[in-house]
C-alpha cells in the first residue's frame, strides 16, 4: 500500500557542523507546516520573506546570493535547481568551522525563512565553554550562571 500526501516531496540536509538552534527552528516548525497547532504560542513562525530577513539583518546582496556582515556566512538561491537553497559558513578553513545546509526544491519557503531567522540573528547563543570550536574562542563571551541561594 502506497500512503499518498498532499504535500510534495522535498529535503533538508544538515552537516555535522550545523548549529543545532538552527536545525531546531526547523524540526519544531514541521507540526504547524502540516497544520498541527499544539504549542504554536511557544513555537512562533516567521511570516518574514528571506528577503525580508536579509535586509532587516544587513546582509549584503549580490545576485543570488547573500552575505553576513562578517561574510562568514552565505546563502544562495538559485530557482529552478534541484537544491535552490544553499546556506555555507566557515570561519577558518581547515579548522573544523565549516558547515553547509541546502534544502531542495519544494521545501517550504517559510521553513527556509524560519531556518535563515535563526542564522541571521545577532542575539547571542549560549553554549557551555567546551562546545566552542578551540578557534572560536577569542570571540566569546564568558558569564557565570549564579544559582539562587535559599532564604
Amino acid at each position: 500500500m502506497v500512503h499518498r500526501t498532499p504535500w510534495p516531496f522535498w529535503v533538508a540536509r544538515f552537516t555535522r557542523q550545523t548549529p543545532i538552534e538552527a536545525i531546531a527552528t526547523v524540526t519544531q516548525a514541521l507540526p504547524q507546516l502540516v497544520g498541527h497547532d499544539r504549542h504554536i504560542e511557544r513555537i512562533p513562525l516567521t511570516t518574514s520573506t528571506v528577503a525580508q530577513i536579509a535586509d532587516l539583518n544587513h546582509w549584503g546582496r549580490e545576485r543570488s546570493t547573500v552575505a553576513s556582515p562578517d561574510g562568514h556566512s552565505h546563502l544562495q538561491h538559485i530557482p529552478g535547481e534541484e537544491t535552490p537553497w544553499r546556506f555555507r559558513h566557515h570561519v577558518y578553513e581547515g579548522f573544523d568551522t565549516h558547515w553547509d545546509a541546502s534544502f531542495t526544491q519544494d521545501t517550504p519557503e517559510g521553513l527556509v525563512a524560519q531556518f535563515f531567522t535563526n542564522l541571521a540573528t545577532t542575539a547571542p547563543v549560549e553554549r557551555t565553554f567546551c562546545n566552542v570550536p578551540f578557534s572560536c574562542r577569542t570571540w566569546t563571551t564568558r558569564s557565570s550562571h549564579q544559582s539562587a541561594q535559599p532564604p
